[in-house]
């Protein structure tokens, strides 16, 4: 036999298995990192989209806009409601104000992005932060929007395009400054994006807050007056 013959059968054997190791190596962490590439821009595009839906709340609560409609594409994801977000509010003088609202939700994979209470939130398996935060107001006039969203009809998933459309069910004022005075106020946020409204509630009411399961409590800080915006709108996804 040969063994020149056999030794250069055995070497292309080898060349043929070290390119074919090579190819696939390379085809699969592409694969993996195309779409990585992919989820990245299909959450980035919901971020915006979810920029325009604040916004577009925003328009219902504080001008005479009654009602407003959102596109988002959807790119092999879901659209749909979360759990109750809680909002509590109450003072030493026994006053309380209790609102209870529906986010929305866009899934894909582990992530996601949500609105709550005209917050912008992204939220991953790692914890949750807030992209951009509803406009609260703190000191002798405490400001608290409670934007709360009502689902009608359930989600989507798929591919296409869909619509979010918003609706004013009412608009009103609930004030706490009877009787005149300081006030030591408690809030309250129900939430599984507890880490977001922690930081957020923090930095809007320059106080401690801490997280105990799903709900955050806010240490009671002093005002003269407390107004909070209620705005109930009904959401739907087409």
């Amino acid at each position: 036999m040969d063994k020149r013959a056999v030794s250069d059968v055995v070497g292309f054997v080898l060349v043929f298995s070290l390119i074919t190791l090579v190819v696939g190596t390379v085809y699969l962490s592409g694969m993996g990192g195309l779409e990585s590439a992919r989820q990245s821009e299909r959450l980035a595009n919901a971020e915006r989209a979810f920029d325009v839906l604040s916004e577009n709340v925003d328009d219902i609560a504080d001008t005479a806009a009654k009602s407003r409609s959102t596109e988002i594409k959807l790119a092999n994801a879901n659209l749909g409601f979360g759990d109750p977000v809680t909002f509590n509010v109450s003072t030493d003088s026994g006053e309380h104000y209790s609102a209870s609202m529906r986010p929305v939700v866009f899934t894909i994979g582990d992530s996601h992005v949500v609105f709550s209470n005209g917050a912008v939130i992204r939220e991953e398996s790692d914890g949750s932060a807030m992209l951009s935060a509803p406009s609260m107001v703190s000191g002798d006039r405490t400001l608290i929007p409670l934007l709360v969203t009502r689902a009608q009809g359930s989600g989507i998933g798929g591919s296409g395009r869909v619509l979010v459309r918003t609706a004013e069910a009412t608009n009103e004022v609930v004030r706490f400054d009877d009787p005149p005075g300081s006030y030591t106020v408690t809030v309250e946020v129900t939430t599984q994006r507890t880490t977001a409204w922690r930081n957020h509630l923090e930095r809007q009411f320059d106080t401690d807050c801490t997280i105990a399961g799903n709900t955050v409590t806010c240490d009671p800080f002093e005002t003269k007056r407390v107004d909070m915006q209620v705005v109930k709108i009904d959401v739907a996804i087409t």
